[in-house]
């Protein structure tokens, strides 16, 4: 079980997450405890993402996919969270190996 947590006022914004990530497989369940579920998207701007369920997108560890992005695209800042999301988004799309 994964938990979450944002804080939000008016002067910024604070995410923390757990790490402990449970692995099943036909031998059982082992809990991991140092798993990373925050990842930022950009060196530059202070844009982030929080993993939460599936650790992977199509057999491909979601930590990869953001950190090809953030070498692809996350230089370039965006005027909202929401073109954050959507070029993200896209970015998965237009990519032949997902």
């Amino acid at each position: 079980m994964t938990a979450i947590v944002g804080i939000l006022n008016k002067r910024g914004i604070a995410i923390a997450a757990d790490s402990a990530a449970t692995i099943t497989n036909n031998k059982g369940r082992k809990v991991l405890n140092s798993e990373t579920k925050i990842f930022r998207l950009s060196q530059k701007h202070p844009v982030a993402v929080m993993i939460y369920g599936s650790s992977s997108f199509m057999t491909t560890p979601w930590d990869l996919i953001v950190k090809l992005y953030c070498c692809k695209r996350g230089d370039k800042g965006r005027s909202s969270l929401k073109e954050y999301v959507d070029d993200f988004i896209d970015f998965i799309g237009d990519e032949d190996y997902f």
